[in-house]
């Protein structure tokens, strides 16, 4: 009876100590960090890193995001703790205590251990997980960091013996992104690393973005004329936070590349009259 007037006032319940018998319990989930329904005992099974909603007590929720390897099952709220039929006939009024979402019960295990129930959340968007979110970083991440490309200063006259000035074109190293996907907030910060090919055997691994004449970091001194191709590779490194989780690194980085030619012409000397 307490629990039912609890949750009939929008209360969402905390952490269950009680596990569920491991017998009756699936031996596997799915792999990766997917979410798949199961419309017999009307759940959703999946594994990884799950994000619950803020009213679940913080450090419940912190150890079910960052356990990678683990298990969930998100259930009927009434289920009984062997995970039978649900029960949802018998205890409609604990349902309605979620106006405008679904009560469900979510359930974990860690990859060492025994199942547990993490208590009722209410539910008003889509099931979230740890994958999922870095997936969605990552594109947009592909799409929000500045393009790539290859500045040389001079643009004309490029002398031996003389530094040259590169730039990518960025002013930061890092960039930071923030967004909604599917009700859930984002936010996102990238940073890169650039590695320089000069064309003549001369390679630079760096964290500045480089810049122009006097104060870019990123300068080459060619020691004989030609024509030199120049390539520049940008590696962009993300971590986010979402529903006040995290960070997480986005395990695939943003990978760009640029080129441009620069022509190196010969130094003369020049006679000058002396007055």
């Amino acid at each position: 009876m307490v629990l039912l007037l609890a949750v009939l006032c929008g209360l969402v319940l905390g952490s269950l100590a009680a596990d569920a018998r491991a017998s009756d319990m699936p031996r596997s989930a799915p792999r990766g960090d997917e979410v798949h329904g199961d419309d017999v005992r009307d759940e959703f099974v999946g594994s990884g890193g799950l994000i619950l909603p803020g009213s679940v007590d913080d450090h419940t929720r912190r150890e079910v995001a960052a356990c990678g390897g683990c298990q969930f099952r998100v259930t009927s709220p009434c289920s009984s703790t062997d995970l039978g039929a649900p029960l949802d006939d018998q205890c409609s009024s604990v349902v309605r205590g979620c106006p405008g979402g679904q009560l469900r019960r979510t359930w974990f295990r860690p990859e060492t251990g025994s199942w547990r129930d993490t208590g009722l959340v209410c539910t008003r968007v889509g099931l979230w997980t740890v994958a999922q979110a870095a997936d969605e970083v990552a594109d947009r991440m592909a799409r929000g960091v500045p393009p790539a490309l290859v500045g040389v200063e001079p643009a004309t006259g490029v002398l031996p013996h003389l530094p040259t000035y590169f730039a990518t074109g960025t002013d930061a190293p890092s960039v930071t992104l923030s967004f909604t996907v599917a009700g859930h907030e984002v936010e996102a910060r990238a940073e890169a690393a650039w590695s320089w090919s000069f064309g003549d055997g001369g390679t630079l691994e760096t964290r500045d973005p480089g810049g122009r004449y006097p104060a870019g970091a990123v300068t080459h001194a060619y020691r004989v004329a030609g024509r030199y191709r120049v390539e520049c590779w940008t590696t962009w490194r993300a971590v986010f936070w979402t529903e006040g989780l995290g960070p997480f690194p986005v395990p695939e980085p943003v990978r760009q590349h640029a080129q441009q030619d620069v022509t190196v012409g010969e130094g003369r000397a020049v006679l000058v009259p002396v007055r």
